[in-house]
């Protein structure tokens, strides 16, 4: 009976970690597009700046 029970905790605790693991990875990656974004957010209102100073 303590084999089955321990067994069982085993395999629940198992994918407990993997889900951590894949959701780990999702957010992981949701952080570097939202970087990536940012960068040219941030690029993107420079040249908007800059081609608005020329034609002044």
């Amino acid at each position: 009976m303590w084999v089955i029970f321990l067994l069982s905790a085993a395999a629940f605790g198992l994918v407990a970690l993997l889900i951590l693991f894949i959701g780990h990875k999702i957010y992981i990656r949701m952080q570097r597009q939202k970087e990536v974004f940012d960068v040219e957010k941030e690029a993107y209102e420079k040249i908007k700046k800059e081609i608005q100073e020329e034609t002044e």
